[in-house]
């Protein structure tokens, strides 16, 4: 299968598993993580959409066997925030840039 485009962050779509390429996308993800992904890009957002009320890191989920406010899945990362006002959390995701292949 052919590369969508040489340059596209998605460019190893389709292909079949590559560990050189898995390693790639793996480190490309955690780039974009420490750079542009943080509790600060993730309480701002909230601050945003909420009208300027206060934000802060929530206690997280309680589906996983312990609770953590930050997770991270196949193909997003999550912060559960806590909204003055708000009786419960709020999920703020975003969407990883790049292929995630799980390790």
């Amino acid at each position: 299968m052919a590369p969508i485009s040489p340059h596209s962050d998605y460019r190893y779509l389709g292909f079949p598993r590559d560990k050189i390429r898995q390693r790639e996308s793996v480190q490309r993800v955690e780039q974009y993580k420490h750079q542009f992904l943080s509790w600060e890009t993730a309480l701002t957002a909230a601050r945003r959409f909420s009208n300027g009320r206060e934000c802060v890191a929530g206690e997280g989920s309680s589906h996983i066997l312990s609770r953590q406010p930050q997770v991270q899945g196949a193909y997003n990362l999550y912060f559960w925030v806590k909204v003055e006002g708000e009786p419960q959390e709020w999920v703020v995701r975003f969407p990883l840039k790049g292929p995630v292949t799980r390790r």
